[in-house]
């Protein structure tokens, strides 16, 4: 079973949503404002949520990590993101490379 962790942030773009998913075998995960999350294995889902309005993220900043790698699924309002053209579908992704941009809200 997979792991997830979902953050929802109100951002000058409008919403976004972050869903971090950890396969079976990823060690764990970590954000900066729950440090580890390595739940048990469980028979039924789990939630934890952490709504402390204190938590800010300057640009670029670290929002978390995998401890063994996974994927990262970002969502944001229609028509806020251009894609770097140079970008093809089913190629690597390093650590920091740019795949776009995020347009503020006016």
């Amino acid at each position: 079973r997979n792991e997830r962790v979902i953050a929802l942030f109100d951002t000058g773009a409008g919403p976004m949503a972050v869903i971090l998913v950890g396969a079976i075998f990823v060690g764990s995960m970590e954000t900066v404002w729950a440090g580890q999350i390595t739940p048990p294995y469980r028979k039924s889902p789990s939630w934890s949520v952490f709504a402390d309005e204190s938590v800010r993220l300057s640009r670029g900043a670290e929002l978390g990590r995998f401890n063994m790698g996974s994927t990262v699924v970002l969502l944001l309002p229609p028509g806020r993101t251009s894609w770097k053209p140079d970008r093809v579908a089913g190629t690597p992704v390093k650590m920091g490379e740019a795949l776009g941009n995020v347009t503020r809200i006016e």
